[in-house]
This record gives C-alpha cells, structure tokens and sequence, in this order.
C-alpha cells in the first residue's frame, strides 16, 4: 500500500475550503471592469471591480462608458468629480452588494445602498442588481439615467432618488424589495426631499413610453417630501400596499399606466399633494388614461387631508365598481366625468 503525503492532503482541504469561502467573503473571480478609451473608444486592460475601474479614471472624470462583465459582488460609488459616466451590464452582468470589512469598516449593505450616485449625468443600464439598502441612490444632487435593469432584493427601495436630484427610469423590472427589512416605508422607487423623476417616458420629446414593471414590493412608487413624479405608461400591479403614494406637497402627473392588483389603492393621493391625470394637453404620452387590468384590493383612486385630484380618472378599479375614488371631505376633486 503507498504511503498517504499528510502534506498534500492538508494542502488540497485548504484549498478546497479557501474555494467555498469566495463567495462570502465577496470576490468574484468573473468580474471585468473595462473602460471603452479613446475615440472612437476601444476596450482598455480590464479591472476586476467596477470600482476599481471608475477610480481608475482619476478626478474631473467625464463622459466615459465601462463595459462589465460577469458576476460582481462589491458597493460603488460614482462620485460628484466623475460626471457622465455610463455603466453598462450588457444584459448579463450582476451586481451584488457586498461590503468589505477590511477596507469598508463599520458599513453593511444594511445602510448602504449597491450603486451610490452623487455625479452628473449617470447612466446604469442592462445589469441584475440585488441586495444594499437602496439597489441604485440618486443622491445630494445627482443625476441618473436608469434603464433596462433588474433590480430585487434591496430592503428599502428598488431606486431613491434624495436631496434635489433627478433621474430618468425607464425599462426596467424592480421587484421583490423590502419584504424580510425592518424598513418602515419601503418601495419601488422612492422620490423624495425635492426631487424630480420622468418614471416611464425620458421627458416631453419622448413619443412612445418605456415602461417600468413595478411588482411584489410595499409600495409600487413612492413620491413624497416636495417632489415630483411623472409616471408614464408602466405596469404597477401585486404590490401589497398602494401602487402610487404621492405625499407631504408633492405631485404627480400620471397618466397611461396600468395599476392593478395592488392590496390596497391604485393612487393615493394626501398632505397637501395633487395628482394630475390624463388632461388632453395635446401631449400623447400625458393624455392617455390610467387603467386597471384587476381591481385594487381598496379603491382605484384615494385622496385625504388637503390633497386633489384633477384629470380623467380612466378605468382605475378598486374593489367594486362603485368604490373607484374616495375623496376626503378636505380633498379637491376636480376629476374630468
């Protein structure tokens, strides 16, 4: 019988254990980072962090794109000295938020959020993004184009957008947030402290909407906190509280969106907030009606405390057929017959 090597055996137990432990401790051996230099642009070496990548770019980084591949667990920053940088997922790449103890003390993904957006003129695209506090912030000012991402499993919100920004989202799935956080407010896409949001549609030249699909979460929209949203052509549906939540003087301007089968109300409308519905205002985009596929589980459309209402309410659906709106005695209805 040959004699058992001790050594190597041990070596290759090591070896095997150091393989299992990879994914817990945030590598992802498949994850390439390459920026597109030059014009017209070529692919630099690659980095295996995205992170890596847009430091790589050094201050006063402008309109620059990086490509990426594979799986990459790690939380990112663009900061307000990088302006104009693309990211894109080319339909197969993954983020997942993972925080490194060593260089990251004192975080988690519990407060941070996957994509942190403090520049101008972001745009995340084509990526599958899962886990932080928030999948993409918007923050201090920022600006964002987000499109065509898949984005789950964050324990506030899908997007937020906070502090004055702005941000077009359009294309994308965002689905299955906040269901296992202690979060009390969580959403799909949550636009607060004096933000604006095109939900949708990219702005007034936009000639066809670019829907959303917003599901399995708290609240489908959230707009709250001096903001506004305007939400076109998306489908807002099995979500367990409101589709859209326009609160503390905000407004929404909402019109073409399928909202249905939400556990509560299609549109809820309060604090001093207005909805603005399809209007005729020559606009095709804003003067198609919202519309229910299934009844909400309580009304198509509710209003309270100094909110209003105005437009043409459409085929919004709430429980029954004469339970479509509820208007509080200090709510404007100036609803379109």
């Amino acid at each position: 019988m040959k004699k058992v090597n001790i050594k190597i055996i041990c070596s290759l137990v090591v070896f095997v254990a150091f393989l299992c432990l990879l994914p817990s401790v945030g590598l992802a051996l498949d994850c390439n980072a390459t920026v597109m230099e030059g014009w017209p642009p070529v692919p630099g070496p690659p980095f295996p962090s995205i992170q890596a990548a847009i430091n790589s770019l050094g201050n006063n980084a402008l309109y620059r794109t990086i490509n990426v591949t594979g799986t990459c667990n790690e939380n990112i920053g663009i900061n307000v000295d990088k302006n104009g940088i693309t990211l894109d997922g080319g339909g197969t790449a993954t983020i997942n938020c993972f925080v490194d103890p060593i260089s990251q003390p004192n975080q988690s993904c519990a407060t941070l959020g996957t994509i942190r957006i403090f520049g101008k003129q972001a745009t995340i695209k084509r990526f599958t993004i899962t886990g932080g506090t928030d999948g993409i912030q918007v923050v201090q000012g920022g600006t964002a184009t987000i499109r065509e991402n898949n984005i789950s499993g964050s324990g506030r919100s899908g997007i937020v957008l906070s502090g004055g920004s702005y941000g077009v989202i359009v294309n994308n799935d965002i689905h299955d947030i906040g269901l296992t956080s202690i979060f009390p407010v969580k959403s799909g896409i949550i636009v607060g402290d004096n933000s604006t949001a095109y939900i949708g549609y990219t702005g007034p030249n936009d000639t066809v909407p670019s829907p959303n699909f917003i599901y399995n979460n708290p609240y489908g929209i959230m707009v709250n906190n001096s903001s506004e949203g305007r939400i076109i052509g998306n489908k807002i549906h099995n979500n367990t509280i409101d589709g859209i939540n326009v609160l503390r003087v905000s407004i929404g301007i909402i019109a073409g969106n399928d909202i249905y089968s939400n556990g509560q109300n299609g549109i809820f409308v309060s604090q001093n907030s207005g909805v603005n519905l399809a209007m005729n205002t020559g606009n095709a985009d804003l003067d198609v009606p919202n519309y229910s596929t299934l009844p909400n589980g309580d009304k198509g459309l509710k209003c309270s405390i100094g909110g209003y209402a105005d437009g043409i309410l459409g085929t919004l659906a709430g429980a029954g057929r004469r339970d479509a709106t509820d208007f509080t005695r200090d709510c404007i209805n100036n609803l379109i017959p």
